[in-house]
């Protein structure tokens, strides 16, 4: 099941993927078919947990469960499976805006994290990062690693800290 806004509403998209066995492999094992816009082990689309990450930018992952009707854990998991702990920088050209955002993952908490995202070209924003701490110097760490070249593209610096 997915859970995709479609003009402000919500929309459920119900679906059994096909099973095969095969029937020339010793115990017969099975596997199914391999969605480009799912993950198997996730109830949402890949554009829907795009949507729900760029919904955190300036709200807490308390607000954006809430705003989306999910549950807290569901939210902590689109983090965990759709933001890489490494950034691949060699599929980044450049970067017009840096923004630093700091997300209190629930209200009334003191439970930080820095989200580091990257405007790479017309309407294409990318997170790069999810920082485990809001402390300036795991910002510089972070900032030190984006390659020389990279660096020097980035034109505007937004900070929410």
């Amino acid at each position: 099941m997915c859970s995709d806004p479609a003009f402000g509403r919500t929309t459920y998209l119900r679906y059994r993927p096909n099973w095969y066995q095969c029937q020339d492999c010793e115990g017969y094992p099975t596997t199914s078919e391999k969605l480009e816009w799912h993950d198997a082990n996730s109830p949402h689309s890949f554009a829907y947990d795009n949507h729900l990450l760029v919904e955190l930018v300036n709200s807490t992952v308390e607000d954006v469960s809430l705003k989306e009707g999910l549950s807290y854990a569901n939210m902590a998991g689109v983090l965990e499976q759709r933001v890489a702990t490494n950034v691949d920088w060699s599929g980044i050209t450049k970067i017009e805006i840096l923004g630093l955002d700091e997300i209190a993952l629930k209200k009334g908490h003191r439970d930080y994290v820095t989200l580091v995202t990257g405007r790479l070209g017309v309407g294409e924003i990318m997170i790069l990062g999810v920082l485990p701490g809001h402390e300036k110097a795991e910002v510089i760490e972070f900032l030190r690693l984006i390659p020389p070249r990279i660096a020097q593209t980035v034109q505007t610096v937004c900070c929410d800290l």
